[in-house]
């Protein structure tokens, strides 16, 4: 077992995103059908997420997240524009592979900044 690949991203808010994320085959993950798999971010405060709130954004498979390759270990997260319209600075975000059995393994984790766009529509 290893532990969760570091992924840091930005992007600019109200704009619509893929993520694509890869599993380390070390981890021993599958993504037989049956797994489920859950993006969050979570707001950060002095650098630590704050999970005592409700998520800022989350996704679960075939409600945002697809797999792409299950033999290679590959899926993305589509974050739509709304997701991050109101959000500025530094998240925490993780993703959790649920295994068929109920196991639960973070496959990757990191810092996704949002970033001001002067473009961004605010009357959404």
């Amino acid at each position: 077992m290893t532990g969760p690949l570091v992924q840091n991203f930005s992007i600019n808010a109200g704009d619509p995103v893929r993520v694509n994320i890869d599993v380390n085959p070390d981890t021993g993950v599958s993504l037989i059908p049956g797994v489920q798999i859950f993006w969050t971010a979570f707001k950060q405060r002095f650098g630590v997420p704050v999970t005592t709130e409700p998520p800022a954004i989350r996704k679960v498979l075939d409600a945002g997240i697809e797999i792409d390759d299950p033999d290679t270990l590959t899926f993305h997260v589509d974050l739509d524009a709304a997701d991050s319209i109101d959000l500025l600075g530094n998240y925490y975000h993780e993703t959790v592979i649920q295994s068929v059995a109920g196991d639960k393994l973070t496959v990757n984790c990191g810092e996704v900044t949002v970033l001001f766009t002067a473009t961004r529509d605010l009357t959404i």
